[in-house]
């Protein structure tokens, strides 16, 4: 019996990631308004076209909000989840495969 895949393979990142540190955004502890309010005012055209990966310590809701500012303008974005050691990225939008 072949098992199929839920979802396909995704392609692999062809550039180095850049990090962008939530923190960098906002420091202190993170409400939603507070945040929202510095996500607006965040210059984010240094990370155009660029694979950024995304770090921080801070609520998935403010990742979302980064994530949203970003998707269409980069090229991969990364989550990248802290696992104690060097870190794990999770891909969350991948470049698109070459058009034959």
């Amino acid at each position: 019996m072949k098992r199929t895949r839920c979802r396909p393979e995704l392609p692999a990142a062809t550039q180095e990631a850049v990090v962008l540190d939530l923190n960098s955004i906002v420091s202190g502890p993170v409400a939603i308004d507070n945040f929202k309010n510095a996500v607006e005012a965040f210059d984010f055209s240094p990370y155009y076209d660029k694979h950024i990966q995304l770090r921080g310590c801070a609520p998935s809701w403010a990742f979302l909000m980064v994530y949203e500012k970003l998707a269409s303008r980069v090229s991969a974005v990364d989550y990248l989840l802290d696992d104690g050691k060097r870190g794990v990225a999770i891909a969350i939008k991948t470049p698109l495969a070459p058009q034959p």
